[in-house]
């Protein structure tokens, strides 16, 4: 499932990558004991296509970024390359909330 919204991102000119930790929580909230491995999908669409998709529709995620997945603070966030072509600039998003700048 991630593998093809890799690929799918990929032709926009935009890196995905997922962190141990952000794995780990898909992991703890697409799994069920009762229905196994079925409710992945669900998880993987609510917490990384969702967002994924409103950050692509408001150029917050543009051509040339690299989006990487972390889980930290009870919150998924992402850190990837400013697409205003400054180089080295990072901007963090927590999912949900604003935009802040950081370090």
């Amino acid at each position: 499932m991630l593998e093809e919204t890799a690929k799918r991102l990929a032709l926009k000119g935009v890196g995905l990558q997922l962190t141990e930790s952000a794995m780990a929580r898909l992991l703890s909230e697409g799994y069920d004991v009762e229905y196994g491995a079925r409710p992945m999908r669900r998880a993987v669409t609510s917490l990384v296509h969702d967002t994924l998709s409103e950050s692509l529709l408001r150029e917050e995620v543009t051509e040339g970024d690299q989006v990487c997945w972390s889980w930290c603070d009870f919150t998924f966030t992402w850190l990837g390359s400013s697409g205003s072509g400054q180089s080295g600039s990072l901007e963090r998003l927590a999912l949900g909330r604003s935009r802040v700048k950081s370090g």
